[in-house]
């Protein structure tokens, strides 16, 4: 009703991330999830709807420093980051840093502060939180790119719902979905649990980063016996958002190029010029 994903394995892989942000902690680790595409697919609607249906879900479109390390120490919040590639570069590192460390149990960043005496001082926050992430251009990421699961959004034709403009039916809603998630987390958590002790403990299935991450999810939908192949799903969509990344700027890149502004521009012409590149 709110948002429209281009393959089906996109809707089950952000429910059972929903479901993942209440085990994490358990689990010891977590996989980001990356929203990438053009202005108007939907990025930071999916942030939104996550927010009200996450453990601790915030939406972050800008925020101090000091505050975001505290309110993720404290309450280890499910942090939704929007359009981080349009944040300032000194906030963009910062971020960074963050999404680096912040993937694994006991991952911490270190700042200094002054203490009530006005000295400084080095103070640890953990930062370890499921964390959604949302730009514009997935090159941003490259340092912290093997941490996230990739999901190319599409502007749709299709009439949705408008997320900030619920009705009390809608609110009530998510609510209730809510309280279902935590109720079925509270009654399974831990069968689910040991299904992702058992990937763990099999060498196969932590041969690499990809199936390390990957595992906080195939609990889930082993356990909910899901058909979706999610894992086919992750391995192609890094190189299919690459191609609709390189496509998008190739097509800017030759508009760019046009001096005659009253000149008509054809696809035939920006295919043409793309597959002479």
């Amino acid at each position: 009703e709110f948002v429209e994903f281009t393959e089906e394995e996109e809707y089950d892989i952000v429910v059972l991330w929903i479901f993942h942000t209440y085990l994490f902690n358990l689990q010891g680790n977590t996989v980001y999830l990356h929203f990438t595409g053009l202005r108007g697919s939907g990025k930071s609607t999916i942030q939104k709807i996550l927010t009200k249906l996450c453990w601790n879900g915030i939406y972050v479109c800008s925020i101090s420093e000091a505050a975001l390390f505290r309110e993720i120490d404290i309450l280890q919040n499910t942090m939704n980051i929007d359009e981080i590639d349009k944040w300032a570069k000194e906030h963009q590192l910062v971020m960074q840093g963050l999404l680096n460390n912040g993937y694994s149990k006991g991952g911490v960043v270190k700042r200094c502060e002054k203490d009530e005496q006005g000295n400084q001082r080095v103070v640890s926050f953990r930062v370890f939180s499921p964390k959604t992430i949302t730009t514009n251009n997935p090159n941003l990421i490259d340092s912290f790119r093997s941490r996230c699961i990739d999901i190319n959004t599409l502007p749709t034709n299709k009439h949705l719902k408008n997320i900030d403009c619920l009705s009390e039916e809608d609110n009530k809603k998510f609510h209730e979905f809510r309280d279902d998630v935590i109720n079925y987390m509270l009654n399974h958590g831990l069968e689910i649990y040991n299904l992702f002790k058992e990937d763990i403990n099999n060498p196969a299935m932590i041969s690499n980063r990809s199936n390390q991450l990957l595992n906080v999810l195939r609990c889930f939908y082993k356990h909910f016996k899901l058909d979706s192949d999610i894992e086919g799903y992750v391995e192609r969509s890094k190189d299919n958002i690459e191609n609709v990344f390189n496509a998008e700027y190739m097509i800017l890149e030759y508009l760019a190029n046009i001096e005659n502004e009253k000149i008509i521009v054809t696809n035939e012409d920006i295919v043409n010029y793309i597959n002479r590149i």
